[in-house]
Parts: C-alpha cells; sequence; structure tokens
C-alpha cells in the first residue's frame, strides 16, 4: 500500500510539472537582426550551430537556459554559439543564465569589450552571471575550451565555468580577456592539452582577477602520454596579470614524455611580462608517472622567460603544493623573473621543495616548514649574479636547506632552525660565496662555519648577531598548547630575536588553517594581541577541538606568517567513554550511582552524545549545572519532582528507542 501511495505521487508531481513547464524554442543557423533570447521563450535548444552574424547583437535576458548539447534518441550534437557580431549575455546574482554543453566562440569579428577610465564595462561582447556547465559527455572535434576567445576582446565576470569534461574552461587565443570574479571548477584537460582552468596562447592584454580557480585537472591518473602543464592556468604569451586569485587543488599528470610538466597551480611558458601577485595559491600537485621527468611546480612553473620585462611572482601565499619531482612551491627553469615578497610555506617536493630555481632574483620572502622528499628542502638555486636577499628561511626539513650553485649575492638572509644536517650548501662556478652580513641563529663563529657545506669557499663573514630586520618577521617557533582547566587552555611559546620585535597575535578557530576567525574566548575574538610576552591563556572555550596559531608582529607593524598549527580540545576528559564527573550529579541524586537508570544515561553519554560536536556541547553544559540543579533539589522537594518527571520522559524515550 505504501509503495502504491508512493508511486502515485511522484506520477501526480510529474503531471504537475508537464503542465507547467514552458515549451522550448529550438534554435539554428545564421542570425542577421538583432536578437533578444527573453525569459519567456526559456529554454532555447541549439538544434544546430547558431551564427551571430557581424553588426548583430543578440541579447541574453536575466534567467534564460541554453542548451547548446542537443541530445536525440540516436545521437548528440555538440553546437557552437559562434558571436561575430556581438553577445550580451548579462544575468543576475539571483536570475543567472544558464548555458548547458557545447562550445562559446568569440570570433576576431566579434565586438571587443570596453571600459571606462575606471575598469567598468561600457560595452562590447560581455559573459555576467552566468553558470556554465560544459559538461558534454564527449567532443567536438577541434574544440578543447568552453569559452573560445579568438582575437578578440571579451568581459568574463561572476560567472561559474565548470565541469567540461573534455578541456579547458576558457582558452584564449591571441585575444585579450578581463576575466574576474568567476568561479572555475572541475574542468578536465585530457591528455595534450594545456590549462585545465584557464588557457592563454600568445595573448596581448589578459587580466585574471578576482576569481576561484580551483579543482581543474590536465591528463589522467593512469594515461602514459599525458603531457599535463598549468592544472589551474596555462600561459604563453605577454601582457598577462594573475591577481587576487584562489587557485586550490587543481592537479597536472605527466606520463612518460613529460619533462617540462607541472605547475598545479599555474604554468608559464614562454612568457614575457607575467604578473602573479596577491594570489592564494594553495594544495595544488604536480604528479608524474614514471622516470621522474615530469611533475614539477607544484604551485608555479615558469620556464624559458626571457626580456625586457621580466616575471613578477609577488606578494603571494603559496602553501601546501606537492610536486612528485622538484619544485613544491615554485619551479624556475631558465627564465627572467623576480620572485619577491611571497611567503612560501609548507610545500613538499623532491628538491627544492619551497623554490628550484634555475636563475632568477629572490628576494623578502619567507620560506618556511617545506619539505623535500631527498635534498634541498627550502632552495635549490643554480645562477649567478641574480639578487638572493633578504629572505627569512626558517624551520624547513630536508637534508640541507638551501643549495646554491653559482655566485649570486647571497646577504641579509635570516637562516635559521632548520631540520637539515647544514643549512647551506655551495657549489662555485670559479670564486667564493658571497653570503656577508647573514644571520646564522647564532653569534658563535665555532657553530656557524659547521651550518655550512664547503664552508672554505663561502664568504660569511661579517655575518649577524641578531636577525636582519629588513627581512620578513619570522614566524614564530616551538609553539606549545595543553588544557589548564575545564574550557581553558594555556600557551607558550619561543620569543623572537629580531630587536624590533613589537608582540604577538593568538589566532583561534574551530576550523583548521587560516584566517582562524574564532569567536567566544573570555579574552576577545580572534586574534587577541596579547603584547610581547612568551605566553597566554585561552578560556570561556567550548567542548570543541580549537586549533591555534599565532603571528609575531614588528614596530612598523609588519607580521609574520602563521606559526605551525596546534589542536586541541579543551575538555579532554568528556571526549573519553570512561571518564566521570566528579562534580555531584542530577540522576545520580535521584537515582543513586549504581541504577538501572544512571547506568542507562551513561550509556547515553558515552556512546553517543560523546560522539558529535553537539552531544559534546550537551555534556558540558549537563556537567557545568549538575552542581546547581542537585543544590536547588535538596532544598526543594517540588523542584526535585519536576526534574524528575523530565529525566523519566527523557528515559521513556531513551527505552522506546534501544526496544
Amino acid at each position: 500500500m505504501k509503495k502504491r501511495v508512493i508511486m502515485t505521487s511522484c506520477l501526480f508531481l510529474t503531471f504537475i510539472l508537464s503542465i507547467t513547464t514552458t515549451d522550448a524554442i529550438d534554435v539554428g543557423g545564421p542570425i542577421w537582426e538583432d536578437t533578444s533570447w527573453d525569459l519567456s521563450g526559456s529554454p532555447y535548444n541549439l538544434v544546430d550551430d547558431v551564427l551571430v552574424k557581424e553588426g548583430t547583437t543578440l541579447k541574453i535576458e536575466p534567467g534564460v537556459e541554453v542548451n547548446l548539447k542537443y541530445v536525440q534518441p540516436t545521437f548528440t550534437e555538440f553546437n557552437l554559439l559562434r558571436i561575430d557580431g556581438k553577445l550580451i549575455a548579462q544575468g543576475t546574482n539571483d536570475k543567472k543564465i544558464i548555458f548547458n554543453g557545447g562550445y562559446i566562440i568569440f570570433s576576431d569579428l566579434s565586438v571587443d569589450a570596453t571600459f571606462d577610465d575606471n575598469g567598468n564595462y561600457k560595452d562590447g561582447c560581455v559573459l555576467q552571471h552566468i553558470t556554465y556547465e560544459a559538461s558534454n559527455g564527449g567532443f567536438r572535434a577541434g574544440f578543447c575550451s568552453a569559452i573560445i576567445i579568438e582575437s578578440s576582446s571579451v568581459f568574463i565576470d561572476h560567472c561559474i565555468i565548470w565541469n567540461n569534461d573534455y578541456g579547458n574552461g576558457i582558452g584564449i587565443y591571441s585575444g585579450s580577456a578581463k576575466i574576474t570574479n568567476n568561479i572555475i571548477s572541475k574542468n578536465c584537460a585530457s591528455r595534450h592539452i594545456n590549462g585545465g582552468g584557464i588557457y592563454v596562447e600568445n595573448a596581448e592584454t589578459v587580466i585574471i582577477e578576482g576569481n576561484t580557480i580551483t579543482e581543474n585537472v590536465v591528463g589522467s591518473e593512469h594515461d602514459y602520454e599525458s603531457l599535463g602543464k598549468g592544472g589551474g592556468v596555462f600561459i604563453t604569451g605577454t601582457g598577462v596579470i594573475i591577481e587576487n586569485n584562489i587557485l586550490s587543488n587543481n592537479i597536472t599528470y605527466s606520463g612518460l614524455y613529460g619533462s617540462n610538466t607541472g605547475g598545479g597551480g599555474i604554468y608559464v611558458e614562454n612568457g614575457r611580462g607575467i604578473v602573479i601577485q596577491n594570489n592564494t595559491i594553495k594544495e595544488n600537485k604536480a604528479y608524474y608517472q614514471e622516470h621522474k621527468q615530469g611533475g614539477k611546480g607544484g604551485g608555479i612553473f615558469v620556464m624559458n622567460t626571457y626580456g625586457e620585462s621580466p616575471n613578477i611572482i609577488k606578494n603571494n601565499i603559496i602553501s601546501n603544493n606537492t610536486a612528485d619531482n622538484d619544485g613544491g612551491g615554485i619551479y624556475i627553469n631558465g627564465s627572467d623573473c623576480i620572485i619577491e615578497n611571497n611567503v612560501i610555506v609548507e610545500n613538499t617536493g623532491y628538491d627544492g621543495a619551497g623554490i628550484y630555481s634555475l636563475g632568477c632574483t629572490i628576494k623578502n620572502n619567507t620560506i618556511s616548514r617545506n619539505i623535500a622528499e631527498r635534498l634541498y628542502s627550502a632552495v635549490f638555486y643554480n645562477g649567478s649574479n641574480n639578487d638572493f636577499s633578504y629572505n627569512s628561511i626558517t624551520d624547513n626539513n630536508g637534508g640541507m636547506a638551501i643549495y646554491i650553485s653559482g655566485n649570486p649575492h647571497f646577504n641579509y638572509n635570516n637562516i635559521n632552525n632548520n631540520i637539515a644536517y647544514k643549512e647551506l650548501g655551495y657549489i662555485g662556478n670559479g670564486g667564493a660565496l658571497d653570503a656577508k652580513n647573514c644571520w646564522w641563529g647564532t653569534s658563535d663563529k665555532s657553530e656557524i662555519w659547521q651550518k655550512i657545506e664547503n664552508w672554505e669557499e663561502v664568504d660569511y663573514y661579517p655575518f649577524l648577531t641578531e636577525p636582519e630586520t629588513d627581512a620578513p618577521v619570522i614566524p614564530p617557533m616551538n609553539l606549545e598548547v595543553t588544557t589548564s582547566s575545564e574550557g581553558s587552555l594555556s600557551l607558550t611559546w619561543s620569543k623572537n630575536q629580531e630587536s624590533d620585535l613589537n608582540g604577538y597575535k593568538v589566532y583561534y578557530d574551530t576550523d583548521s588553517e587560516e584566517p582562524y576567525n574564532g569567536t567566544g574566548a573570555e579574552q576577545g575574538n580572534s586574534p587577541i594581541d596579547v603584547g610581547n610576552v612568551a605566553s597566554f591563556n585561552l578560556s570561556n572555550l567550548a567542548l570543541e577541538t580549537y586549533y591555534i596559531a599565532i603571528t609575531a608582529n614588528d614596530i612598523d607593524g609588519n607580521a609574520s606568517w602563521y606559526s605551525r598549527e596546534n589542536s586541541i580540545n579543551p575538555f579532554p576528559e568528556l571526549t573519553t567513554t570512561t571518564t566521570i564527573s566528579p562534580q555531584p550529579c542530577t540522576s545520580e541524586s535521584i537515582y543513586g550511582e549504581d541504577s538501572e537508570a544512571t547506568e542507562l544515561l551513561r550509556y547515553v553519554r558515552d556512546e553517543v552524545l560523546s560522539k558529535t560536536t553537539e552531544g559534546q556541547e550537551i555534556i558540558r553544559l549537563y556537567y557545568q549545572w549538575s552542581p546547581m540543579i542537585v543544590k536547588a533539589m535538596k532544598k526543594d522537594e517540588e523542584f526535585k519532582d519536576g526534574i524528575k518527571e523530565m529525566i523519566e520522559g527523557i528515559l521513556s524515550l531513551i527505552r522506546g528507542k534501544v526496544e
């Protein structure tokens, strides 16, 4: 009977939907005059390619759905919306325009997007507030990008471009574009197609700003012919600016023959004047199949880029990226690059886990907590006459923290507390390495030379007796967090040694990783400015796991990167099944310590409530209020009867569930 009711309901809903759905409009062929696809005619099904002719405008209104993939019982066509004129597809935040499958092509005849002096869109081809699910389940020969820009200029803003399972999200070929505030995700460029999220070839001016580019893939894990380059973005050409984006969890796979493949986040090849700044580039991966031929540059890969304008990698957070081969954070090969003011932390690679560079300028970076699977955990460097200075290189883990071949100007660096048998290794190409005025974590000469491989060829004197204050503030070390009492944590750490140190900030949250925006502690919301101390207490915390980190700051307001994160529950005794509160217990006062009712409540506490965050909070509140309830019950029998009646109701529910 129940199945029949469900089936009848489903049939009724299907009938209701069938009589309220608007008939689709089939479209195909050339558009010769200005046309509007409005909401009343939606959805629009492309039964053939559509060509917007030169001098003609197609306007798509908010909320319209356009199906470029034409599905029939015996065949599926992946149709094109080709723009030789002007396309204005502007949805709104509440009424997005929906594109399904197929391809959108802006030809060299299309009307270029134009902007006012403040960078605001004025006219021309635009895609704004659209959702484009490019999943085709197949492909059309000769096309690999869901959105193709050929020698034209397009404005793409506040769009979701995702799930192209046979190519990248956006392909720019000898054109220009302004790509802002989009989500570009889960596109898969197979085998020899580069740039999982965005592909840029010989571009003129491309701005990629404010986007989230995530979970795109180039190549395949089991395809030995994969030549994966640029999981998030691939670039060749000039004039590309990538700024204020989040590039995360993008992947490249390299097969047997991919010697210079990788760039899990970004890959730049034969590019000049490329600017990569103010981005968060994290948790991207560059894999290889065998022989360690490819899989380089987990975060960024740059090669063969020389010219009047160097490439700039500046003010980025490059963290937790992985390269099966060299350069967990950054890989540079034969390029004129400046790597400046970046935070390069917790990346993993075979060699040069932080930076693997065959010639570039490296200055004012924080390079910390990177892990090398073989050697050279912080930096592998091969080059001469470049500036390698004012960096803070600490707490990296590998056989040797820094390896240098060549003769860069290696000065005013802070090098300390790396887990390595040597802080610096050097093989010269004629002459000693100029390593004057660096801080080595000590002022003892007999200790410094022992930190350097081939110290006889390194000119490390004079050295600094305290950290260089023009380098980035060193992240605090040796943070320890313990439970001091229920709901309270005690923090201690080692004090920084910079002469201009101003103090520390304590960060806490119930979610791991920055920015740690926790609330509720008695001492204030995160972050808490605690002054120039080496310990601090947090109290009035909930029954949850907390993630704690600290930063140091100098008198000019410059802050370090976060310390290593610690995690802890401020109520550890309530997360086990064996702890019974020593405080007066309400149920024990009513039923007795060994009664059936008390044992049943203990069972629910230990086997049910303690398994979830919400349940743990209930336990905490129960034991917090029990002493006051017990005290009140002793003074007021009527109150005690009321409490007992309430618990009896709970016990009845529990017994019903158990039975």
